[in-house]
């Protein structure tokens, strides 16, 4: 709502992932979308749900590798606001401090 109250629209239950699932260990809000991540959980097809914890902040898309390909992630965002990966430094703005902190951590992640 405009007037900054929030009401509720939708419950998420982990439903048949279980405790063991690791559901709601990493979660994500951008705009109107939530990401709820179950990092433990095997789907009964054989599948496995996929949620990434970076293992340093230039990692943006979890090869445990800060290079090239993140640093182009940050420019390719550039100026972008809100919520969003390449917002290292978490101003709601991917800029300069967003590069330097990924540039900071080039090379491979522990």
């Amino acid at each position: 709502a405009g007037d900054d109250t929030y009401e509720l629209v939708q419950t998420v239950l982990a439903g048949g992932i279980g405790e063991q699932g690791g559901f709601g260990v990493t979660v994500a809000l951008a705009g109107e979308n939530l990401l709820v991540g179950a990092p433990d959980y095997a789907s009964p097809d054989g599948g496995t749900v996929h949620s990434f914890v970076r293992t340093c902040l230039g990692d943006l898309d979890g090869d445990h590798t800060a290079a090239v390909t993140d640093m182009i992630s940050i420019i390719g965002h550039w100026n972008g606001t809100g919520i969003m990966v390449q917002d290292l430094d978490q101003d709601f703005n991917v800029g300069i401090g967003d590069l330097l902190l990924a540039m900071a951590d080039w090379g491979v992640c522990p």
